[in-house]
C-alpha cells in the first residue's frame, strides 16, 4: 500500500549486493527508492536489519549508490491491487500494469502474506471443475479450489498444456503467470507472427531462430546480476494490395551490467581480444583528434566493438562466444529484408546498454568481408576502422542498468522464400 508520508534516509554503507541506510526506519518487504550519484532511482526492498539501519538489496545494479545518497520511502511491502479491473491486464512483478492501458482504478490493497484459513473453516473440495483437456477430465479428474501441479521435463508442452486449460476451462477468471519461459516460447511466438503472413519457419529456419535466441539468452544471463532476462514480443497484420504484411516487435531485456562495462573490465585478463580493440580504439581517437570531434567515449565505442565477430568478455576463460550477438543482427535484418523493398516497411534494431543506444537498420546493417567474416560499422564506408555515424551510436544523459535490445520488422511472405516455406 502506498504510504500516506514520505520517510527519508541516507545511505550509510555499501556491502556486496546490499546497501545499509539510517531510514526509513519501515517493516521488512518494505520497499525504498535510492537516489544514486548518476541521476537514476534505484528501487530497494527492506530485507533487514543492524542496529539503528535498515538493510536495502537493490532489484537491479547498484551502480551509482554511495555514502549520503538520498533514501526515500514508496510502498510497504507485499501489499497488491485486487478489483475487476485486473481482468485482462497484463502485470509485472510489482502487481503494476505494463500493457499501456493506463492504472488500475477502484481497487483495494489485499497483504499478500495473509493469515491461513483455519483448518475447519475450509471448503471441501466437492466439485470438479472442467479443464477441457480430455485426458485429464476423464482420468485424473480435478475439483474447484484443488492444487495441481504440472511436473515434465523440458520442451514437452508444460506451457502449451496451461495454455489449453486456460482456453477451455470452465473457470471464470484465469491467473496465467509466465515465470522462466525460455528461447522455444518466444521462437513459437515469431512462428505465430509468421503465420499471420501466411508462412512457417522451415526445420532450418526453427534451427537457426534457437541457436540465435540461446545465444542472445546465455548472453543476457551473464550480463545480469539476477541471473534473469524477459522477453516481450507484439505482432500486427496489416493487409497491403491483398497481401499480408506483419508487423514484428521482439524485445529483451537483462539488468546488471552494461555491453562496455562487462568487456572493459576484463582488460587485464582478456589481453588477446584488447590486442584488437585497442587498434580500432587508437584509429578512432585519431580520427577524433585530427576533426576535432570528441563525440565518442571509450565505453561508446566498445559498445559498437563487443557486436563484432569474436569479441567477447569470455574469451580468456575456457567458455567462449563472440558471434551470438552478430548472427542475431544478421538474422533479423536478413527476415527484415522487406525494407529494402519498400522503405516504408524499413526494418530496424535497438540495442540501449548503459548509456549507449545502437542503432542497426537495412541501410546500416553486417557486412561481409573478403574472409567471409561479418562486421558492423554503422557508417557508409563500411569500414570498422572509420568511426561510426552519430545518428547510429548514440550517447544517452541517463544511465541504463543493463540491455534492452528491441527489433521492429515487417514480414512479407514474396521475399522470403529462403527462409520461410509452407509445409
Amino acid at each position: 500500500p502506498q504510504l500516506p508520508l514520505r520517510l527519508r534516509g541516507k545511505v550509510t554503507k555499501i556491502v556486496g549486493l546490499v546497501a545499509e541506510a539510517d531510514g526509513p526506519l519501515l517493516s521488512i518487504g518494505s520497499r525504498c527508492a535510492i537516489s544514486a550519484v548518476t541521476g537514476r532511482t534505484i528501487v530497494a526492498e527492506i530485507i533487514g536489519f543492524n542496529e539503528n539501519r535498515i538493510v536495502l538489496m537493490p532489484y537491479g545494479d547498484s551502480d551509482g549508490i554511495a555514502p549520503g545518497s538520498p533514501v526515500e520511502s514508496m510502498a510497504s511491502g507485499g501489499g497488491i491491487k485486487v478489483g475487476e479491473s485486473l481482468l485482462g491486464r497484463v502485470l509485472d512483478g510489482f502487481g503494476e500494469p505494463i500493457d499501456g492501458k493506463g492504472p488500475l482504478l477502484n481497487c483495494e490493497l489485499r497483504h499478500i502474506n495473509a493469515s491461513a484459513p483455519e483448518p475447519l473453516g475450509r471448503k471441501v473440495i466437492k466439485e470438479h471443475i472442467t479443464t477441457g483437456v480430455k485426458a485429464i477430465d476423464g482420468l485424473i479428474t480435478t475439483g474447484t479450489g484443488q492444487r495441481v501441479g504440472i511436473f515434465a521435463g523440458s520442451g514437452v508442452g508444460k506451457s502449451v498444456l496451461l495454455g489449453m486449460i486456460a482456453r477451455n476451462t470452465t473457470a471464470d477468471v484465469n491467473v496465467i503467470s509466465l515465470i522462466g519461459e525460455r528461447g522455444r516460447e518466444v521462437r513459437e511466438f515469431i512462428n505465430s507472427a509468421l503465420k499471420q503472413s501466411d508462412a512457417i519457419l522451415n526445420p532450418a529456419g526453427v534451427n537457426k531462430i534457437d541457436r540465435l535466441l540461446s545465444e542472445i539468452f546465455n548472453n543476457a544471463e551473464d550480463h545480469s546480476i539476477l541471473n534473469e532476462w524477459y522477453v516481450n514480443g507484439v505482432a500486427y497484420k496489416n493487409i497491403v494490395d491483398d497481401e499480408p504484411i506483419v508487423e514484428l516487435n521482439l524485445s529483451i531485456l537483462n539488468l546488471g551490467f552494461s555491453i562496455a562495462e562487462g568487456i572493459l573490465k576484463t582488460r587485464q585478463d582478456n589481453t588477446e581480444v584488447f590486442e584488437v580493440t585497442e587498434k580500432w580504439y587508437a584509429k578512432h581517437l585519431e580520427q577524433m583528434k585530427k576533426w576535432n570531434k570528441s563525440q565518442f567515449k571509450e565505453e561508446d565505442l566498445y559498445s559498437l566493438y563487443c557486436l563484432q565477430e569474436g569479441i567477447s568478455r569470455l574469451k580468456y576463460k575456457d567458455e567462449s562466444r563472440g558471434n551470438g550477438t552478430m548472427n542475431f543482427l544478421r538474422a533479423f535484418i536478413e527476415l527484415g529484408a522487406f525494407g529494402i523493398i519498400d522503405p516504408e516497411y524499413k526494418s530496424h534494431l535497438n540495442i540501449i546498454s548503459g548509456k549507449n543506444i545502437v542503432n542497426c537498420d537495412n541501410e546500416r546493417a553486417p557486412y561481409e568481408d573478403e574472409d567471409g567474416t561479418f562486421w558492423l560499422s554503422l557508417n557508409q564506408e563500411n569500414n570498422l576502422e572509420k568511426l561510426p555515424e552519430p545518428q547510429y551510436l548514440k550517447r544517452m544523459r541517463q544511465y541504463f542498468p543493463g540491455t534492452f535490445l528491441e527489433v521492429k520488422i515487417y514480414l512479407n511472405k514474396t521475399f522470403f522464400e529462403y527462409v520461410l516455406t509452407e509445409e
